[in-house]
């Protein structure tokens, strides 16, 4: 309870512009009582909550912090049931329990986040620019009323991919340009600051105690993937040198073979130098590559909901997995190495070769492959 009460009087203060001796005054005792509080030195006497509910406005329970823990459980369930079903592939489904979240906290910031992010994942779907513009529309006005730097972050990191899905570069530019240095991030300055055993926070989703040690090796992982990014849009070097410096660095950084969610990633980095490596005509790293696509993309659907690393250098970070495993990468794949209109030709001295039909098949879903945590 010391806990609660302690924030909630932190933010109540806050909120409203009060002072700790404004409250002090108001229920006749020292501002000392009412610092200790703040501090969670100390709580107020039951028969004072109600007082102090009245002087803010709020419930006994809110004061407690009851009504924000009933609050967060709830959304936790709207979210366990859009990932279900945005699992299944039912992404409107799982924007309309988005919907329902924020029809009952219309003012809750988390709650526009997810809704942007679905409808985000409707429009790849649709591509229906209604969608994108309410997703714009909920992040702008995140950025207008929350002060909370993580919330803004996220609003500030959808409105310049949203922008830009639109077409509208001058807009994600600017967007983009509200975003601060790396190394003035969170992830960076808590990486430098933290003890090893420090708990830093508490996970959304499980409730897991993530500490100094937790945050680095997340910190490690984030970093690699942030640099496989921008080499993606690195167009001053050449596709192959991008692709293959992508996998060597995360060859090294999961290097038992399993790769977590970044197995998406390396399953692109395969694919593409499959293509270079077959337009030159060499089959042997060809057949290398498309193997790996199809290798780690099989990685990539059969991720658990829970897992820990046992690479050296991430030994021991846990990761949760909150999207329902889903055949759509393998698809996604068969469709890049089979249909025209995806420039399928680059592979078509290579189709009657065994080798490139039993990829077909590992893509179909009729023939066995290697599982996650495989050797590579």
């Amino acid at each position: 309870m010391n806990i609660n009460i302690s924030k909630s009087l932190q933010d109540l203060r806050r909120e409203k512009g009060n002072t700790q001796e404004e409250l002090a005054n108001y229920l006749s005792i020292s501002i000392q009582a009412v610092s200790k509080w703040e501090r969670a030195e100390g709580y107020p006497d039951i028969t004072l909550l109600p007082k102090i509910a009245a002087f803010y406005g709020v419930s006994v329970d809110d004061l407690l912090g009851v009504g924000e823990l009933r609050k967060h459980d709830l959304i936790k369930k709207y979210r366990t049931r859009a990932l279900e079903l945005n699992g299944r592939g039912m992404v409107s489904e799982a924007v309309s329990v988005w919907r329902e979240a924020l029809a009952e906290f219309p003012e809750d910031h988390e709650v526009m986040s997810e809704l942007a992010r679905y409808l985000y994942e409707e429009f790849t779907v649709t591509k229906r620019a209604e969608s994108l513009n309410e997703a714009i529309r909920l992040c702008e006005k995140i950025l207008a009323k929350s002060t909370d730097r993580e919330m803004r972050s996220f609003a500030i990191n959808y409105l310049t991919a949203f922008y830009k899905a639109l077409g509208d570069h001058k807009k994600s530019m600017e967007a983009a340009a509200m975003g601060g240095s790396m190394y003035h991030s969170k992830d960076f300055l808590v990486s430098e600051a933290a003890y090893d055993d420090e708990v830093i926070y508490t996970h959304y989703f499980t409730g897991e105690k993530i500490t100094g040690d937790q945050w680095r090796k997340s910190t490690i992982s984030e970093f690699a993937e942030i640099l496989a990014h921008v080499l993606d849009y690195t167009n001053t070097v050449d596709p192959l040198t991008r692709h293959e410096f992508i996998l060597n660095m995360l060859k090294l950084l999961y290097s038992d073979g399993f790769y977590g969610a970044a197995a998406r990633r390396v399953a692109n980095s395969h694919y593409h130098c499959a293509r270079i490596y077959a337009e030159r005509g060499d089959e042997k790293k060809t057949r290398e590559h498309l193997e790996g696509m199809a290798r780690f993309a099989k990685q990539y659907e059969t991720l658990p909901q829970e897992f820990t690393f046992k690479s050296p250098i991430l030994n021991g970070l846990k990761r949760y997995n909150e999207t329902a495993p889903s055949r759509k990468w393998s698809e996604h794949f068969l469709k890049r190495i089979t249909e025209e209109e995806y420039g399928s030709r680059t592979f078509d001295r290579y189709r009657e070769e065994a080798w490139f039909k039993k990829i077909i098949a590992e893509l179909e879903g009729k023939a066995g492959i290697r599982q996650a945590g495989d050797p590579v």
